[in-house]
């Protein structure tokens, strides 16, 4: 979903990713508390003090929207919807659930379990802020702000604009009150789209000092917010339509029928230069002597082991086994097909039919349905 993340972990099974834009706003974060907010109120403490304060601050912060994801990523996964990761950016956070609900109500737990998550956050925060000694303790002022981030936090994300939770929450009340899903992505999308724009004038408001007790800062803040939901909420309206057209058609229209077959002593380097297609990728099924696929290798196998070493590494050594696979058929619809790749972390699936290997399907080409052709000009 966004370039440069930096994998560090994973939550309750969840992995958890950093992107490199989240370390801005961290130090911003750690620069206004530590130059500005802390020493205001700490005036009798050392400088270092307050920097080290806003360091801890900022991790705490962050901390809590991780948490705020994490709720959501454990509901999409009771629900049976697979998360592929948890990220952290310049805005926030992000939980990346490879499909949609499919029921309204599903769609409105997954979205407001974050908000009243944080603000459950904000009531821990404000009870470490007043509890008996630490009220007057040097770290109090660390609480209150932890308390007031996590507190807007909960507020702005029940804001009506989707893709926020407020956003999804409206979708599933409207999907549940008109039964038409489309429409309510339509009226949800609408609904972000004019949120982002209201975010924006009020930031170049901030920025002409029309709005004087706000600094720059903060309309800059609100102009990058409003930029980011618009496009975020113009993305998943094409996202809903294109799944929609894909829906029309099923697997077996883009599916291949040559399988490329490969035995399993066979180094990497000899089957990425037989079955490395510039389209569609790397895709190479394993064979034993009795054409049983042992497995599968693709470009994510590939990129697993450096590229000095697939003279000697064989195919059977760095195969994604057979049990591990994802499948589909080929009377499955291509909407299906995408989420299940997603899900999967495949770029490359084989379709079954009654057990037995009839073919596969790649994202690049699936995907690729919907690009544009170059047009040839031709003369008269």
């Amino acid at each position: 979903m966004f370039r440069g993340n930096i994998r560090v972990g994973a939550v309750l099974g969840i992995p958890l990713e950093f992107n490199l834009s989240w370390l801005i706003t961290l130090a911003l974060f750690t620069f206004l508390l530590g130059d500005q907010v802390y020493p205001d109120v700490l005036r009798d403490e050392p400088a270092w003090f307050s920097w080290l304060l806003a360091a801890v601050s900022g991790i705490f912060f962050f901390a809590s929207i991780i948490i705020h994801e994490l709720a959501h990523s454990l509901i999409a996964r009771r629900s049976g919807i697979p998360v592929r990761a948890i990220t952290l950016f310049m805005l926030g956070g992000v939980s990346q659930i490879t499909r949609e609900a499919r029921r309204p109500l599903v769609e409105f737990v997954m979205a407001i379990v974050g908000p009243l998550t944080s603000i459950a956050l904000a009531g821990v925060f404000l009870g470490l802020a007043y509890a008996p000694g630490l009220r007057d303790n040097r770290t109090g002022v660390m609480w209150e702000w932890l308390f007031l981030m996590n507190l807007s936090l909960g507020i702005v994300n029940m804001a009506p604009g989707f893709p926020l939770d407020g956003g999804r929450v409206l979708r599933a009340a409207l999907w549940g009150i008109t039964g038409n899903y489309r429409q309510a992505t339509r009226w949800a999308s609408l609904c972000g789209r004019g949120l982002g724009y209201a975010l924006i004038a009020g930031g170049f408001l901030v920025l002409l000092r029309v709005v004087p007790w706000l600094d720059p800062f903060s309309g800059i803040w609100l102009i990058l917010v409003g930029f980011f939901l618009d496009n975020a909420a113009r993305q998943s309206w094409a996202h809903t339509r294109l799944l929609e057209e894909l829906r029309t058609r099923p697997a077996s229209s883009i599916m291949q029928t040559v399988l490329p077959r490969v035995a399993p002593e066979v180094d990497l380097l000899q089957a990425m230069s037989r079955y490395y297609h510039p389209r569609d990728g790397m895709c190479a099924f394993v064979v034993d002597g009795d054409e049983h696929v042992l497995g599968m290798v693709t470009d994510v196998q590939l990129a697993r082991v450096p590229r000095d070493r697939w003279p000697s590494v064989p195919v059977g050594a760095a195969m994604q086994p057979a049990d591990e696979i994802a499948t589909t058929t080929s009377g499955a619809d291509l909407a299906s097909v995408l989420e299940e790749m997603d899900g999967s972390q495949q770029t490359q699936l084989p379709v079954l039919e009654d057990g037995r290997l009839t073919g596969w399907v790649s994202r690049a080409r699936l995907t690729g349905l919907f690009v544009p052709q170059p047009q040839v000009a031709t003369s008269a």
